[in-house]
């Protein structure tokens, strides 16, 4: 019996080991939303698909829904970004809150945008402003899935780039704006893991 392949553009939020030389890749992908999919045997030294199951990385990934697992068996990805040790902490952060409060296979493409203006955006974003853009990308991360409250009036934008102005306003306000995001990642009830609350 032969199943569809889907080739979709999509962040890879993480991944986990399984068995000997399996894994587990938890992809936010543009098509279908959350796909947990199924890496058979990619631990084997010179597997093909190795360099695609990275933490963090953007591609294009050729996945096959089977009964009751989705396949991922196939990846393009034109470069791998090399960030400095502070951006991929905060990365690691919000692409861990993005796992943590998406339901699976539930399509979101303001999610999916968020992440790919995130990630433009940390690439060429000053060490100091971290902190900033992450309370920035959290923001639209709730608003996106309906978990953020009205904050209109912290003049932050909740669709299209990212840009200095939302990083400079977020920034002023941030004392403000921290407390009432964790209060709003308490509220979901889905984010069980402390580190992924702002402090």
């Amino acid at each position: 019996m032969s199943h569809t392949k889907y080739t979709t553009r999509a962040f890879v939020l993480k991944t986990k080991n399984s068995g000997e030389a399996d894994k587990t890749a938890f992809l936010f992908s543009e098509d279908f939303g959350l796909l947990r999919a199924f890496a058979k045997s990619v631990r084997k030294d010179g597997a093909k698909l190795k360099p695609y199951c990275q933490n963090g990385i953007f591609l294009n990934a050729t996945v096959i829904k089977g009964r009751e697992i989705w396949r991922f068996i196939e990846g393009e990805c034109e470069e791998f970004s090399h960030l400095s040790f502070p951006k991929r902490r905060v990365k690691e952060k919000v692409f861990g809150l993005a796992l943590s409060l998406s339901g699976e296979e539930e399509k979101n493409y303001r999610v999916f945008e968020t992440l790919d203006f995130f990630v433009k955006k940390i690439e060429k974003e000053e060490n100091e402003n971290l902190e900033a853009l992450e309370v920035v990308t959290v923001l639209r991360l709730l608003d996106a899935l309906g978990y953020g409250k009205p904050l209109e009036s912290f003049a932050v934008s909740m669709e299209g780039e990212i840009t200095d102005s939302d990083v400079l306003n977020t920034k002023t306000n941030i004392k403000k704006l921290i407390p009432l995001i964790n209060e709003s990642l308490q509220a979901t009830h889905l984010v069980v893991n402390k580190k992924n609350f702002l402090i």
